[in-house]
C-alpha cells in the first residue's frame, strides 16, 4: 500500500509489515511477541540486507539493532497541502485488531484510540502521537521513534477507517456507552467491596440493622465481585498460557450467569421493597440501578456468550 503525495511515494504497509525510514535504507518488517520472549524483522528490499532479533521479554534492544545496521531512524513529516479539503476525523476509534466477541470484549476497550483536533492540521493521540493531515485523506502519524503513512476513509455502511499500516482502527456506533457502562462495572465493583467492609466491620461491633431485601442486597454485592474475580481469572490465565481453552470460557460464562441472575433477583427484591416501606427508599432505589447498569455490561460485553465464538 503506497500513497503518492508532493512528488514522492510513502509506503504505508506491504502485506502486514510496517515500513520504516533510516539513515541508509527504506524498510519494512514487523515484531511479535509472547509470554516471556520477543522477536523482531526488519529488511531492506534494495540490498537485500535483513535483521532478525529474538530477545527474553522485550525492549529497545530491537530498535537498537536495526539503527546499528541501517543508520539513525528518520522522522521526515510531509508538508501540508495548503488549502486541502481536510475531513473531520472521529474523535473516537477502536482497533479492528480486538476482539469484538464473545466474553473478553472487553479487552477491545482497552485499545479505544482517542483524537482531538489541536490545529488546522493537526490532530493528538491520547498524547503519545501526532497524526498530521497532508491533504484530502491521506495524514502522517509519527511520534519520537516512528512515522508512518496513514489513510482516512468511510466504507459503504458508514464506518470511518484510519489504516496505520498493519493497523486499522474503525468507528462504531455507541463506543461512548460502552466505555460508560465499562467505567459502571469496574465502579460497582468497588462500590461493592467497600460497602461489604463496612457492613462487616458493623456486625463485629454489633451495630449493624438488617432491613427488608438486605440479603438479596449483599448477595448482589457478592456477584459482583465474583463476577470480577472471574475475569480477573480469565485475564491472568490468557496472560500464562496465550489465550483461554474452551472448557474455561464456558466455566467463567456459566459463573457469570449466576452472577447476573443473583443480581437481576436482587433489583426485583428491591423494587419490591419500595413498594412496601416508607422510609429509607434511597437504599433501595441505588441497588435498583447498580444493578440495571451492572447487568447491562454484563450482556454487552457478552460476558456470559460462549456459544458462538
Amino acid at each position: 500500500i503506497a500513497y503518492e503525495y508532493g512528488g514522492e511515494t510513502y509506503v504505508a504497509g506491504c502485506h502486514g509489515f510496517w515500513p520504516n525510514e533510516y539513515e541508509y535504507a527504506s524498510t519494512i518488517g514487523h515484531n511479535g511477541g509472547t509470554n516471556g520472549g520477543s522477536s523482531n524483522l526488519e529488511f531492506d528490499l534494495e540490498s537485500g540486507i535483513g535483521v532478525v532479533t529474538l530477545m527474553n521479554g522485550s525492549g529497545a534492544a530491537h530498535h537498537a539493532m536495526d539503527e546499528i545496521v541501517f543508520g539513525s531512524t528518520l522522522i521526515d513529516v510531509p508538508e501540508a497541502t495548503a488549502g486541502a479539503d481536510v475531513p473531520e476525523l472521529p474523535s473516537l476509534a477502536i482497533s479492528a485488531r480486538s476482539w469484538r466477541r464473545g466474553p473478553m470484549r472487553f479487552m477491545s476497550m482497552l485499545g479505544i484510540m482517542p483524537l482531538s483536533r489541536v490545529s488546522d492540521t493537526e490532530y493528538d493521540v491520547a498524547g503519545m502521537y501526532t497524526v498530521t493531515v497532508l491533504d484530502g485523506n491521506t495524514f502522517y502519524l509519527s511520534d519520537d521513534s516512528m512515522g508512518a503513512v496513514a489513510h482516512y476513509g468511510v466504507l459503504d455502511d458508514g464506518t470511518e477507517v484510519l489504516g496505520f499500516g498493519s493497523s486499522s482502527y474503525v468507528t462504531e456506533k455507541g463506543l461512548v456507552g460502552e466505555l460508560l457502562l465499562l467505567v459502571a462495572y469496574v465502579v460497582c465493583v468497588v462500590v461493592a467491596v467497600i460497602l461489604l467492609i463496612i457492613k462487616a466491620i458493623k456486625k463485629i461491633a454489633k451495630k449493624y440493622k438488617s432491613y427488608p431485601g438486605a440479603k438479596f442486597i449483599t448477595a448482589a454485592q457478592i456477584a459482583k465481585i465474583v463476577s470480577a474475580v472471574v475475569v480477573v481469572c480469565w485475564l491472568s490465565v490468557m496472560t500464562a498460557q496465550y489465550g483461554l481453552y474452551k472448557w474455561q470460557g464456558v466455566a467463567g460464562c456459566i459463573v457469570q450467569m449466576l452472577c447476573f441472575a443473583v443480581c437481576a433477583a436482587s433489583a426485583g427484591a428491591s423494587i419490591k421493597a419500595l413498594t412496601s416501606v416508607k422510609k429509607g427508599k434511597f437504599k433501595y432505589v441505588v441497588n435498583v440501578v447498580a444493578n440495571v447498569f451492572f447487568a447491562a455490561a454484563m450482556v454487552v460485553f457478552e460476558l456470559m456468550e460462549f456459544w458462538g465464538v
